[in-house]
C-alpha cells in the first residue's frame, strides 16, 4: 500500500509540474506576443520620440540659467527652507499663485541645488510625458496616427522656449496635468463615470494651481462634446459647474496678482480697439510661427498701433470669415477643424493681451505662450495626414512618407539649432539682438552677463543702450548705478539709483545698491539709512542685513551689527560673508568686555 500511495503521490507531482510548465509556456507565449504586439505598435514610435526629444534639446541639457532664473531659482530665498514651502502656499502671492510649480522648484533645490543640468533633465522628462499624453489623447479621439502628434510636439521648435528655459517649468508641469484632466473626463464618459470625473477635476485643480493658463479647459471640454454630438447636453453643462468654480477662483486672482505686481506700473493697457487688433494678430502670428517657424526669438519686436496699418486690420475680417466658412460646413469636415482650431483659439485666449498681463510689458506674443495652444494644430496636422493617407495610393504613397519624414527631420533640424541658442546668456541675447537690436531688455541683460564678467565699460554701454530705448525701466538704472561705482563714478552712481527709485519707489535693491555706494565712500550714516529702507521693503533681503551689520559695527553698534549678521544667515544659511562678520564682530565684543 505504501509503495502504490508513494507512486500516485509521484504521478500527482508529475502532473503538477506538467501543468506548471504547460502555464508557464503559455504564460512565456502570452509575453513574447504582448512584446511583439507592442514592438509594431507603440515601442518603436516611443523609442523614436525619446530619442528624438533627447537629440533636438541635448545642447539645452548642457545650458546655464537663463533670463529670470536667477529671481526665481537661484536668488530664491523661499525655495531655500520649510518656512519659505508655507510661504509658497499660504501667503499673499507677490507675483502669481502657481503653488505647484514652485513646489516644484522646491523639490528641485533640494535635489539639484545651484545645478542646472537636473531641472532640464526634469523639464524634459516633462515635456516628452506630454506628448505620450497627446498621443493618447489623439488615439482616443479617433486618429490612428497619434504618435505622429506626439513626436511634432517633441521636435517643434515652438516649444524649445518652454523646455530649455528653466523657469517655465510652469509650463511643463501644468500641460500634463491639463491632459489628464482631459483624459479622466474620457473616462468619466464610458466605463469609470464617477472615479473619472472625479480624477479630471483633481488633475484640473492642480493644472490650475502650477498655471493658470490652463484655464479654458471647461470650455474646451464643452466644446468637445459639441464636436463629438453636435450639441452641448445640459448634463454636460452640469458638470463643467466645478471646473468653472475652479477656474474664476483661480483666475480672478491672477488677475489680481498682475494688476498688483511690481511691473504693473509699466504694462500699458491700449484702448479696446487696439487690444482687438493686437490679439487677432496675435492668433495669426501664432498661426504662422506653427506652420512657419522660422526667425524665432526669445522677445519678437513691439506692434505699434498709432495709427493701425491695413496688415494689422486684416486678421480681424480674416479671422470672422475663416470662423463662418468653416461654421457652414460643421455638418461635415468642418467639425473637425472647428474643434481643433477652437482648442488653439479657446487656449490663446488668456494670453492675447485682452487683460493686464506682466509678459506684455516685454512683447505682445512669445513662444512659450503657444506651448498648450498648439495642440489643437498638431491635432488637424495628424488628420490631414491620416487623410492624405488614404488618398495616396500605389506609387503616391512612398512619395507621401518622404515629404513626411523629410518635414520631420528638417523640424528637428531648426529645434536642435535653436536650443543651442539657450545654452548660456551671452549667447542667447547676442542672437536675440542680431535679429533684433531695439530690444532693450537684451540688453540689459547682456549688461549683466559683462559684468560677471568684469568688463564693466562694456556693461556701462549696454546699460546706456537699454535706456536709451526704455527710459523708464528702473531696473537698468540700477544696474548702470553698480557699474557706475565698480569704476569710482560715484556722484553717477548715486544719481542712477535715484532714478531708479523715482520709477519704481519700490524697488528694495536699489536702496541697498545706493546703500552700498555710501558705504565705500564712508558715508556710514546715509548708507545706514539706505539699508534700513531696504529692509522696510524686503526684510528677507539677506544682503541688507550683512552690510547694515557692517555699517553698524563701523559706527560702535555692536550689538546691532549682531543681531543683522543673525538674520542674513536666517534668510541665507549659507552666507559665508555674513558668517565671517559674525564671527569677527562676536570676537571684537568679548575683547571689548574683557578689557572692561
Amino acid at each position: 500500500m505504501a509503495k502504490r500511495t508513494n507512486t500516485k503521490k509521484k504521478v500527482s507531482a508529475s502532473r503538477k509540474r506538467s501543468s506548471v510548465q504547460k502555464s508557464q509556456a503559455n504564460l512565456g507565449l502570452k509575453i513574447l506576443t504582448k512584446w511583439a504586439l507592442i514592438d509594431k505598435t507603440v515601442l518603436l514610435p516611443a523609442l523614436l520620440i525619446i530619442a528624438a526629444g533627447l537629440w533636438v534639446f541635448w545642447p539645452a541639457l548642457r545650458g546655464d540659467w537663463l533670463w529670470d532664473d536667477d529671481i526665481l531659482i537661484t536668488n530664491n530665498t523661499e525655495l531655500r527652507s520649510w518656512s519659505g514651502f508655507g510661504h509658497i502656499w499660504l501667503a499673499t502671492p507677490a507675483t502669481e499663485y502657481w503653488p505647484l510649480s514652485w513646489t516644484a522648484l522646491w523639490i528641485e533645490w533640494h535635489l539639484w541645488g545651484n545645478h542646472p543640468l537636473g531641472y532640464h533633465l526634469v523639464s524634459l522628462v516633462l515635456h516628452l510625458g506630454s506628448s505620450f499624453l497627446i498621443w493618447r489623447l489623439f488615439a482616443r479621439l479617433g486618429l490612428r496616427g497619434g504618435w505622429i502628434g506626439g513626436l511634432l510636439f517633441v521636435i517643434h521648435p515652438l516649444v524649445v522656449e518652454s523646455v530649455a528655459w528653466i523657469s517655465e517649468i510652469k509650463n511643463t508641469l501644468s500641460l500634463p496635468l491639463f491632459l489628464l484632466s482631459f483624459d479622466a473626463w474620457l473616462d468619466g464618459e464610458s466605463k469609470q463615470k464617477n472615479t473619472g470625473y472625479l480624477r479630471s477635476i483633481f488633475y484640473y485643480l492642480a493644472a490650475m494651481l502650477t498655471k493658470t493658463s490652463t484655464v479654458m479647459l471647461p470650455l474646451v471640454l464643452l466644446l468637445y462634446g459639441w464636436w463629438k454630438r453636435g450639441e452641448i447636453t445640459r448634463q454636460e453643462t452640469r458638470r463643467v459647474i466645478p471646473y468653472g468654480i475652479i477656474a474664476l477662483g483661480l483666475g480672478l486672482l491672477t488677475i489680481y496678482c498682475q494688476s498688483n505686481s511690481v511691473t504693473a506700473g509699466t504694462i500699458k493697457m491700449d484702448g479696446y480697439f487696439e487690444r482687438l487688433l493686437g490679439a487677432a494678430m496675435a492668433v495669426c502670428f501664432y498661426l504662422g510661427k506653427f506652420l512657419w517657424p522660422m526667425e524665432l526669438l526669445p522677445i519678437y519686436p513691439g506692434w505699434n498701433f498709432d495709427p493701425p496699418s491695413l496688415i494689422q486690420v486684416l486678421p480681424i475680417p480674416l479671422l470672422i470669415a475663416l470662423t463662418i466658412g468653416l461654421w457652414t460646413q460643421r455638418k461635415s469636415w468642418g467639425r473637425h477643424v472647428l474643434f481643433g482650431f477652437g482648442f488653439f483659439a479657446l487656449n490663446l485666449l488668456p494670453v492675447l493681451g485682452l487683460m493686464k498681463m506682466n509678459y506684455l510689458s516685454i512683447s505682445l506674443v512669445a513662444d512659450h505662450l503657444a506651448y498648450l495652444p498648439m495642440i489643437g494644430l498638431l491635432g488637424l496636422v495628424v488628420a490631414g495626414v491620416e487623410q492624405a493617407e488614404q488618398r495616396f495610393i500605389g506609387n503616391f504613397r512612398p512619395v507621401g512618407e518622404v515629404v513626411l519624414a523629410s518635414v520631420l527631420m528638417l523640424l528637428a533640424w531648426k529645434s536642435h539649432h535653436y536650443a543651442e541658442k539657450f545654452i548660456n546668456q551671452e549667447t542667447l541675447w547676442t542672437y536675440e539682438l542680431s535679429r533684433n537690436p531695439r530690444a532693450y531688455l537684451a540688453h540689459n541683460n547682456l549688461g549683466v552677463v559683462f559684468m560677471q564678467r568684469g568688463q564693466v565699460p562694456e556693461a556701462i554701454e549696454q546699460y546706456q543702450q537699454t535706456l536709451q530705448l526704455k527710459p523708464d525701466y528702473a531696473e537698468a538704472y540700477n544696474n548702470l548705478g553698480n557699474a557706475l561705482r565698480r569704476v569710482g563714478r560715484v556722484p553717477e552712481a548715486i544719481k542712477s539709483f535715484q532714478q531708479a527709485l523715482q520709477i519704481r519707489p519700490g524697488f528694495a535693491e536699489a536702496n541697498y545698491n545706493w546703500g552700498n555706494v555710501l558705504l565705500g565712500a564712508d558715508r556710514k550714516e546715509e548708507a545706514i539709512e539706505q539699508y534700513e529702507q531696504a529692509l522696510r521693503l524686503k526684510p528677507d533681503l539677506a544682503e541688507a542685513h550683512n552690510n547694515l551689520g557692517i555699517a553698524l559695527a563701523r559706527t560702535g553698534q555692536i550689538p546691532e551689527a549682531i543681531e543683522h549678521f543673525q538674520q542674513a544667515l536666517q534668510f541665507n544659511p549659507n552666507y559665508t560673508d555674513a558668517q565671517n562678520n559674525l564671527e569677527h564682530v562676536q570676537l571684537l565684543l568679548k575683547a571689548s568686555s574683557a578689557k572692561k
